[in-house]
């Protein structure tokens, strides 16, 4: 039976430990994106952090304009949820943990990353998924803390949408509960699947091609996340193997590589400097997935798969 050499064991540390770099820097490039987003740029954090909000000339309670803040904020909060999933895949060494931040990163990316970050934003089907995913939050909000408070937001908006009727459709709101006194039955787990579902076929002409290996990270997670005992056993036991880590390593720093991508060419960011930070960024992801960490995955395939369990 075939095992690793200290020198490949070493080979393959240095990899893995230039590939959490690679994220690493990913993170930072992300943060310093994110304030470019007009919806971020209309308003100050100081403002904010008293209560305040920008709309056009006025200054009005932050409870009033709350509402716009969550659409204008959209691509923003996207790129900044997109750091913290990419910060806890660096933070964490359960390879559970890890299989299930690269299914939520890839589902993030492949997805939703063009629909999130186009500056298209007359596109209704762009207004409609980013407007319905505001929605389906503060529903969450309700499921959550279920104050006569949020049930009143979540109302409120769901009936200023429903006005809209030149953007929206009514079948945008078939996979919402309608009534204040049934909310908590009508918000069944059905319901609940076919309003994602909903928002994953709003948003399926703007998927991404996905990448090789996408499949068995979602076979892998479906199993995970469904209880089932021997995959959960056999990921645990995996958790020493460089494949795994390769495998997990490999498709986020690919999901890094077409986010930045796809910034870069769905989105308008004025600051030409930046733009071409996150080329280079781009270009440099690319080439440390082809010429040094597919290699090692592959390499590192052929010893361990013939090891049994």
């Amino acid at each position: 039976m075939a095992s690793l050499t200290p020198e490949q064991i070493k080979k393959y540390k240095e990899v893995d430990d230039q590939a959490k770099e690679k994220i690493g820097s990913v993170i930072k490039l992300l943060n310093e994106i994110s304030p470019h987003f007009e919806g971020y740029a209309k308003q100050r954090k100081g403002d904010i952090d008293r209560g305040m909000m920008k709309i056009g000339a006025l200054y009005v309670p932050l409870q009033v304009g709350k509402r716009d803040l969550f659409e204008n904020h959209y691509t923003q909060t996207y790129i900044e949820n997109m750091a913290v999933l990419l910060e806890h895949m660096n933070l964490t060494d359960s390879v559970i943990a890890k299989w299930l931040l690269t299914r939520t990163i890839l589902e993030t990316v492949y997805r939703y990353a063009r629909i999130s970050v186009t500056s298209d934003i007359n596109n209704k089907r762009v207004v409609r998924f980013r407007a319905l995913t505001v929605l389906d939050f503060h529903l969450q909000l309700v499921s959550i803390v279920n104050t006569k408070y949020w049930i009143d937001e979540y109302f409120d908006l769901l009936e200023s949408n429903k006005k809209k009727t030149t953007t929206f459709k009514s079948e945008d709101f078939k996979v919402f509960p309608q009534s204040r006194n049934t909310l908590v039955r009508d918000n069944s787990e059905e319901l609940r699947r076919e309003r994602v579902q909903h928002l994953i076929n709003l948003a399926s002409d703007f998927f991404l091609k996905k990448p090789s290996g996408y499949k068995e990270v979602y076979s892998t997670t479906s199993q995970l996340i469904h209880g089932n005992p021997f995959q959960t056993t056999i990921t645990r036991k995996l958790q020493g193997q460089w494949r795994e880590r390769f495998l997990i390593h490999g498709l986020t720093i690919k999901s890094c590589d077409d986010l930045l991508k796809t910034i870069e060419n769905h989105s308008e960011i004025k600051d030409q400097e930046l733009v071409e930070k996150i080329r280079k960024k781009s270009a440099e992801l690319q080439k440390f997935f082809n010429d040094i960490l597919k290699p090692a995955w592959a390499e590192a395939a052929k010893i361990e798969l013939t090891r049994p369990l």
